[in-house]
């Protein structure tokens, strides 16, 4: 059995809204000009960003395996003051901890963070 947690959706427009990456209730949440780029309740997620595009983002979750051509996140962020998660997993891999993982990485998260 799973547990859910967040907005019903009945207010989740509202909650999109209001998130840190919304300009104003009812307006477009801001871009972050990463490939394929959506906000879902003030996550960013989006493609494989590129060096200057991590930098833009205080929280990092990463889900592309270790070995994947360009993960370049792990090497990127190194020493630096973004907090990074891996959390590597393929469609026919995700598990339960995988789901949990992210939660934990999500409820410790603070400004701008990108899922990819």
């Amino acid at each position: 059995m799973y547990e859910t947690r967040g907005p019903d959706r009945a207010s989740l427009g509202s909650t999109v809204c209001e998130s840190p990456g919304a300009t104003a209730r009812g307006s477009l949440p801001v871009q972050h000009d990463v490939k394929n780029e959506v906000t879902i309740g003030g996550i960013v997620v989006g493609g494989q960003p590129d060096a200057e595009e991590l930098s833009r983002f205080s929280t990092v979750v990463n889900t592309r395996l270790d070995d994947e051509p360009g993960n370049i996140d792990a090497e990127v962020l190194a020493g630096s003051s973004i907090a990074y998660t891996s959390i590597p997993f393929t469609g026919d891999t995700i598990s339960v901890e995988h789901i949990r993982k992210m939660r934990a990485a999500l409820d410790l998260a603070t400004g701008p963070t990108l899922v990819h």
